[in-house]
């Protein structure tokens, strides 16, 4: 709870900074609870993702539950965001698909 109420410049939390520094996958995991948390400007850790086009941040965010319809401060979520969709894109096609079932 504690690490909730940590502000940094421009208001963000310690995810907000951990995005900013693509941090791993581990780190973001142990500071998940605040994944949508908002800086100043509205901005969640996703729409700071998609900013300096991180891809790899996006990711960990969206397997972290992030929700992409949080709006900014100007009303636009991350969801419109034209590189959400380019890192969405990107992660699936970066995942092996199951191999399909044998045939009957």
């Amino acid at each position: 709870e504690y690490l909730k109420e940590v502000r940094f410049g421009n208001d963000w939390t310690l995810m907000h900074v951990a995005v900013s520094m693509g941090c791993t996958f581990e780190v973001l995991g142990a500071i998940s609870h605040l994944v949508d948390i908002r800086d100043q400007y509205g901005c969640t850790p996703l729409c700071l993702s998609l900013e300096p086009s991180n891809p790899q941040a996006t990711a960990h965010l969206l397997r972290l539950n992030a929700n992409p319809f949080i709006p900014s401060n100007d009303g636009v979520p991350p969801s419109a965001s034209p590189a959400l969709a380019s890192h969405i894109t990107g992660i699936f096609a970066a995942t092996p698909l199951p191999p399909t079932a044998p045939s009957v």
